[in-house]
């Protein structure tokens, strides 16, 4: 499912902080209506939800893009809890963020986003250059992304 995907991929971000994005589209002090119903001395607060330019389409999928982030966060919380005291569990390339991702044949482990950055310029290994015919995601065991031998060779004949 696509959606549990880029819900894992925005938990891993080392910035994300739920309790700001909710503010952001909710303002947890306080409702939409309140803030619109506020004296002119007070400062109006911002949320997403709130503008004009936000529909109610648009109000509803954001609500529902925050409640499976939160479900997600907390279903991914409980299950790397126990991999996060482990040192180990840190991509070695950035130290920011858990590793995600294996290269196979040779099993070398980095996070999805060294991965990316570096497969835009080599489908080679970081580590011993061993040329990487699938990425596989450790979490699930799917093929991420998948090589050809022939798709390295970018000279010209």
């Amino acid at each position: 499912m696509r959606s549990s995907r880029a819900c894992r991929a925005i938990y891993n971000e080392v910035d994300l902080d739920l309790s700001c994005l909710h503010r952001l589209i909710y303002d947890s002090d306080s409702d939409a209506s309140n803030s619109a119903s506020s004296s002119s001395s007070s400062s109006p607060h911002f949320t997403l939800i709130s503008q004009p330019e936000i529909n109610r389409s648009e109000a509803y999928d954001l609500d529902e893009l925050y409640r499976k982030l939160n479900d997600t966060y907390q279903m991914l919380a409980k299950t790397t809890k126990k991999s996060d005291d482990n040192d180990e569990s840190i991509c070695i390339i950035c130290y920011s963020h858990q590793i995600q991702a294996e290269f196979r044949p040779c099993k070398h482990q980095a996070c999805l986003s060294c991965i990316n950055m570096h497969f835009m310029t080599s489908k080679e290994c970081f580590f011993c250059k061993t040329h990487v015919d699938q990425v596989v995601d450790l979490i699930t065991g799917r093929v991420i992304d998948s090589i050809k031998p022939n798709e390295n060779n970018t000279k010209d004949k």
